[in-house]
């Protein structure tokens, strides 16, 4: 598979992800309030990401809780890089009380409302990437 159809795949999979949780939402929002949503958008076009992006709830692909924003790197252009994750109920290792995982900024986009951070892998995925040093 070329490197453009895997990026293709990888944008199909978040637009999925993207649109059944804003109607997950919306279907929770009480019927006298108008759905709000704000469309998603890249991390690089988040204002104040280090203070924004550490309140907001990681979900992966699927929707499902994945963990909390614990940094953030950035390239030598001020793009942000990565995103360090710590994983809910992920084992300890090693004696350390919570495992932390870097994910890719190009593979997340954020939702301001609800204030998410949703990313194209799956919590097992997450899961098998190497951990960081604490």
């Amino acid at each position: 598979m070329t490197s453009r159809a895997l990026l293709f795949g990888r944008s199909a999979a978040l637009a999925g992800t993207v649109a059944a949780l804003l109607l997950a939402v919306s279907s929770q929002a009480e019927e006298s309030a108008p759905l709000r949503a704000k469309p998603a958008v890249s991390l690089s076009e988040v204002d104040n990401a280090e203070s924004t992006l550490t309140t907001a709830r990681v979900k992966d692909r699927d929707g499902a809780q994945l963990g909390s924003v614990h940094g953030i790197t950035r390239g030598a252009n001020g793009e942000i890089k990565t995103v360090q994750v710590a994983l809910d109920q992920a084992p300890a290792t090693a004696g350390r009380s919570e495992t932390v995982v870097a994910l890719a900024a190009q593979d997340m986009v954020y939702l301001r409302e609800p204030n998410i951070i949703l990313v194209s892998i799956t919590r097992e995925e997450a899961r098998s990437l190497p951990r960081l040093e604490q």
